[in-house]
């Protein structure tokens, strides 16, 4: 039987070194540069997401991995690509969505909280900027940190196999989950239903990040343009 024991403790070291780095980042933007521009403590941060991807590049960079070893290696047909995007963005729409709407309601939860996101209702600029937070912070950050990193180290501690994809499906579903607080109870059962279909994609999509980064920076891009349109929804 080989030693696990050198894997654990390298992952291990990297767990530290990511958590110690978000919890200071919020730490320094809940209660010291959010009160000073007037947010709440527990707006999102995607400035914690872009360091924390530093991070990641950073043990990468060490271990001598390439981001293909993390899912973002060169599609080998774009096309394919680009129907399992849509595909499951179809999926999101009208399955996992429904579901999570129908759970929360089961359980007499009351609805997201997407105050936040009020100064983008007819804010032109505002809208951009989530936009491009959407795709590069959302899309390509949180997916790759979930997914791409925590899914697949999980899933080699477990030593892979049904059971280690398992439960590294689950462990990145809850943590993703966890951090959608500020959304309330309703969004962090969105945010966490939504995380397990999105490692189910990554899965099916051979692990492959791309569809996956597609479908989540869409969503969140549909929701900022209807924000934009129609304000938050009523809570």
């Amino acid at each position: 039987m080989s030693d696990d024991r050198p894997v654990l403790k390298s992952f291990a070291v990297e767990l530290l070194a990511i958590a110690a780095t978000s919890i200071s980042l919020w730490i320094v933007f809940g209660y010291g540069l959010y009160p000073l521009l007037g947010f709440p403590s527990t707006a999102p941060m995607p400035g914690r997401t872009v360091v924390v991807v530093l991070v990641i590049w950073g043990f990468m960079r060490r271990r001598g991995e390439s981001w293909a070893a993390f899912g973002l290696s060169r599609p080998r047909e774009i096309w394919v690509t680009l129907l399992l995007a849509m595909g499951f963005l179809v999926v999101k729409l009208f399955v996992v969505q429904p579901v999570a709407d129908f759970v929360a309601r089961l359980v007499e939860l009351p609805k997201a909280d997407h105050s936040f996101f009020y100064h983008i209702h007819g804010n032109i600029e505002a809208l951009l900027v989530w936009l491009g937070l959407a795709w590069v912070v959302g899309g390509f950050g949180e997916e790759f940190i979930f997914l791409g990193f925590l899914m697949k180290r999980v899933a080699d501690v477990l030593r892979g196999g049904v059971v280690g994809w398992g439960v590294a499906l689950l462990a990145q579903a809850v943590i993703f989950g966890a951090l959608h607080f500020y959304l309330g109870p309703a969004g962090v059962v969105s945010a966490t239903l939504s995380a397990v279909f999105f490692g189910l994609f990554f899965l099916i999509a051979g692990r492959s990040l791309w569809p996956v980064m597609f479908v989540h920076a869409m969503w969140d891009s549909l929701a900022f343009v209807l924000i934009y349109f129609n304000g938050v929804p009523s809570t």
